[in-house]
């Protein structure tokens, strides 16, 4: 017995007609990306309970398999929160992400700092894994 799958423009419609249709998120500050059923969702939004609806609205849609937040949004929350939270300087230390996994690299004064900004990166709720290569100098 074969199953019968969506195509990626089919899911990519029906999870943009999705977020249309969801009160609580802001349909048009956010692009649907599609690559074999994996959604990467992408954009600014005014919150947390924001993204959280959003989610669960491309999960509402038949054919989505997995979703994937935009690497290039939680890096920028991750560097923005190191400069903010850890008084880090976003010069000094650079942040990657490959899917849920964050490098920090670069350097800083203290161990504490060094401590700091490994903390900062694990309080991302999309982060399940931190290499921290920060060196001190």
């Amino acid at each position: 017995m074969t199953i019968a799958t969506d195509s990626d423009l089919d899911v990519q419609a029906d999870v943009r007609a999705e977020l249309g249709w969801t009160p609580q998120v802001d349909a048009a500050g956010i692009g649907v990306a599609v690559y074999d059923g994996t959604i990467t969702l992408s954009g600014e939004v005014d919150s947390y309970a924001e993204r959280l609806a959003a989610k669960k609205a491309a999960l509402r849609v038949r054919g989505v398999r997995a979703i994937v937040d935009d690497p290039a949004d939680t890096r920028r929350r991750i560097a923005e929160a190191l400069t903010r939270n850890a008084q880090i300087d976003a010069d000094t230390v650079q942040v990657t992400v490959e899917d849920t996994r964050v490098t920090l690299t670069g350097r800083v004064r203290s161990w504490a700092e060094r401590l700091q900004g490994a903390q900062t990166a694990w309080s991302s709720p999309h982060v399940t894994d931190v290499d921290n290569r920060i060196y001190i100098v």
